[in-house]
């Protein structure tokens, strides 16, 4: 058993185990995001959760400029390169200065910032009251903490991913979340609904999440013989070519960053648009989380593997049965999120009627986009693998320009208005990562895609015809008035729909949908 455990936790794992291990991890920590969002909208006004949201986009920005673009586009490849050759030396130097190099910038950049913040604030939430304004700066603040606590620890999931051990980097955000829920359950309650100590002690937990985030992972990183050496080694060539092939992602994340900032600060021109809008996008990025972002971290590394042994049969093999995995999952997934959505609102959130139909048509229009979400980390990652950066950069800043000029002309529809011109913009992004990428690899032939898509449209409408049927059945059977008998409705619909479908895509030979229980994405 101990043996089981140990295996388990620090042991190697390969593309099944580690897409089995992602998508189980995944799919709890967003569960545990749903009892925050629950407790949160039941605990908190949301004049209170804007300003709490709100002070997330500096520390966000932050830590998306100068470390999540050096994991996934830079940081990993170059280190599994080495690993290839046999050179682990070389490679732990190299990510012994990367992590030095990374405390020593992020260190520097949360100070210039911490004094910068009133100015930074009031771009960020112009229409905010003075009041409001305050306790967004004060928040933020503490905040900043946390780009520097999880910088380091996601360079520690890299270089565990690398090493395609993806256990302990699952498990940290179960951490995190849980550390959070502490502090809406048990700390904010403590202090009158709507006081500023409420949003302080949140920012607290989060703080404290961000650093069990990082602890966790560390016996994993001994495991695999890492042994921290304080070295700012910027001239090493592996180090500077991390450094170029970061640039043009971190300007794509930058940008993405920068359309949320705009989101935020049309928002800010109600209260409870923020809030909304943050709820309903929590929700819709579970699906494209747990189907889209595991199935692309879990291939990353073969990705990276095929590419450097020049295979390039392996590399779309890879590349085409993920895609088809993610198109069969999300497709029916974002069909009984827009069927069920008032209730999924209702069954998560402690709102008024009024407010949960704002979120829940706020979830309907993420939703009409989810699977074009999920399929953007796999197909960027096709590109960071063959060590191109540079064109899923312009094509993210294209998405995050058009994303911005759509909200600008729909934001008088409140949050309704921001998720579709979201949508608009992800679209945009997958199709035009998919026509460039298939210039180099024929992932899968226009023809196959279209039936295969054409099958998976097929059997999801029939889906939702049957789904839309038990809906009105089931609202005789339970109280949809009261909290409990919504949920019962959602959970009945939801799984009959899961029913029916499976049953369908076995009749239409949807294969993809048992990859997922049989042989996750066996190679």
């Amino acid at each position: 058993m101990i043996k089981r455990i140990k295996k388990l936790t620090h042991g190697e794992n390969g593309l099944k185990s580690a897409s089995i291990i992602l998508i189980i991890t995944l799919f709890m920590s967003n569960l545990l995001g749903f009892l925050r969002d629950h407790y949160l909208s039941r605990n908190l006004p949301v004049q209170s959760t804007d300003i709490y949201y709100a002070a997330f986009r500096l520390p966000d920005l932050v830590l998306n400029l100068m470390i999540l673009g050096a994991i996934s586009s830079a940081l990993m490849p170059v280190f599994n390169r080495y690993l290839q050759k046999d050179d682990e030396k070389r490679a732990w130097h190299v990510a012994n200065a990367v992590i030095t190099i990374a405390f020593i910038v992020l260190t520097s950049a949360i100070v210039i910032l911490f004094f910068l913040m009133p100015l930074v604030i009031h771009l960020i939430v112009p229409n905010f009251s003075t009041l409001d304004k305050n306790q967004t700066i004060m928040v933020s603040r503490i905040l900043l903490l946390s780009p520097l606590l999880f910088g380091i620890s996601y360079l520690y999931t890299g270089v565990l991913n690398s090493f395609k051990r993806f256990f302990a980097p699952a498990i940290a955000p179960l951490i995190y979340n849980g550390s959070i829920i502490f502090g809406t359950i048990v700390l904010a309650p403590m202090y009158p609904r709507g006081d500023q100590k409420q949003i302080i002690v949140l920012a607290l937990s989060v703080v404290f999440g961000a650093l069990l985030h990082m602890l966790i992972q560390i016996p994993s990183m001994k495991h695999v013989g890492f042994k921290f050496k304080w070295t700012a080694d910027y001239k090493d060539i592996a180090v500077r070519q991390i450094g170029k092939l970061m640039i043009p992602r971190t300007i794509a994340l930058g940008a993405n960053q920068i359309m949320f900032t705009a989101f935020t600060a049309f928002a800010s021109a109600s209260h409870g648009t923020l809030s909304y809008f943050t709820y309903a996008n929590n929700i819709q990025t579970m699906p494209s989380v747990v189907f889209g972002l595991s199935f692309a971290t879990a291939v990353f590394p073969s990705l990276s593997t095929a590419h450097n042994q020049d295979d390039d049969v392996k590399f779309s093999y890879y590349a085409r049965r993920t895609m088809r995995i993610i198109i069969a999952v999300l497709i029916p997934i974002s069909a009984l999120l827009i069927l069920l959505r008032v209730g999924i609102e209702h069954a998560i959130l402690a709102f008024s009627l009024h407010e949960a139909k704002i979120t829940a048509d706020t979830l309907a229009l993420f939703s009409i986009s989810l699977v074009f979400s999920g399929l953007v980390p796999l197909l960027a990652r096709c590109f960071f693998a063959m060590e191109n950066t540079i064109t899923p950069t312009i094509i993210s800043l294209v998405a995050s320009v058009s994303s911005i000029i759509f909200a600008y002309f729909l934001k008088d529809m409140g949050a309704p208005g921001l998720a579709l011109a979201f949508s608009c913009g992800v679209t945009l992004n997958a199709t035009l990562l998919y026509l460039w990428l298939r210039r180099r690899h024929k992932i899968i032939p226009e023809k196959e895609l279209f039936m295969f898509t054409a099958k998976v449209l097929a059997a999801t409408l029939i889906m939702s015809y049957f789904v839309q049927i038990l809906k009105g059945w089931t609202g005789d059977w339970f109280d949809v008035v009261s909290q409990t008998g919504v949920f019962m409705q959602v959970i009945v619909c939801g799984l009959a729909g899961v029913g029916i479908y499976f049953g369908l895509a076995y009749l239409f030979k949807i294969k993809e949908v048992g990859l997922i229980w049989k042989r996750g994405a066996k190679n």
